[in-house]
């Protein structure tokens, strides 16, 4: 889903769209 860059993934805009519209960017669901 992203380029490895060292230890960093970089994302396009479009996949990371796509993650948060999928709730991957949701605090209560990843528990941080």
């Amino acid at each position: 889903p992203g380029h490895k860059i060292g230890r960093l993934w970089k994302f396009q805009k479009e996949e990371i769209d796509e993650w948060v519209k999928s709730g991957g960017a949701d605090d209560k669901k990843a528990g941080q």
